[in-house]
């Protein structure tokens, strides 16, 4: 009798140390799969947060833009929908062609037909010499103030800029200065 009452607490005992292997081995399992789907979300969500904040310095750009050249809030989405046809046509970040248009601004060019004329040349240009639009601005002001050449004549001087450039004689990038 004593054998076996000792015999089924043992089977017992066996019973309970394998359900708790199990559980164990069921929470390992679930910590596992909770960490790949945190690695997943975190992977999955980091774009997303990187975009939200490319959109955002965007914004805030235009807003400066806006608020410098003295725009109402129509203008300055008309601004922003230049800039942004002009990132996505040629091949530039939005905020990139924001920091040229920004530097045309500063620069004392302020009408916004003559900013959303300039922006595509300057990412075309951009992208065609891997100038960047900080200096492709200054080029836009240098002409501007000192040849009279505006957004109407700015691509065609761009072009010839870009050869001279290409074919050695002068950096795109030291045009401005010089």
């Amino acid at each position: 009798n004593t054998l076996d009452q000792l015999n089924a607490k043992q089977l017992r005992l066996t019973a309970s140390i394998a359900r708790g292997e199990a559980l164990k081995s069921q929470r390992s399992e679930l910590r596992g799969q909770a960490m790949e789907v945190a690695g997943t979300g975190a992977a999955l969500g980091a774009p997303v947060v990187q975009s939200m904040k490319t959109a955002i310095n965007f914004q805030d750009q235009t807003r400066d833009i806006a608020i410098t050249g003295g725009f109402d809030p129509a203008q300055e989405a008309r601004l922003s929908m230049a800039m942004r046809g002009a990132a996505l046509k040629w091949n530039q970040t939005q905020t990139d062609v924001a920091k040229g248009t920004a530097v045309l601004i500063a620069g004392g060019i302020g009408n916004l037909k003559e900013l959303s004329a300039y922006a595509p040349v300057m990412a075309k240009t951009a992208t065609a010499t891997r100038a960047s639009m900080d200096h492709l601005g200054a080029v836009a002001i240098a002409l501007n103030d000192n040849l009279n050449i505006g957004a109407a004549g700015f691509e065609r001087s761009m072009n010839m800029l870009a050869f001279a450039g290409k074919s050695g004689q002068f950096e795109l990038a030291d045009m401005a200065k010089w």
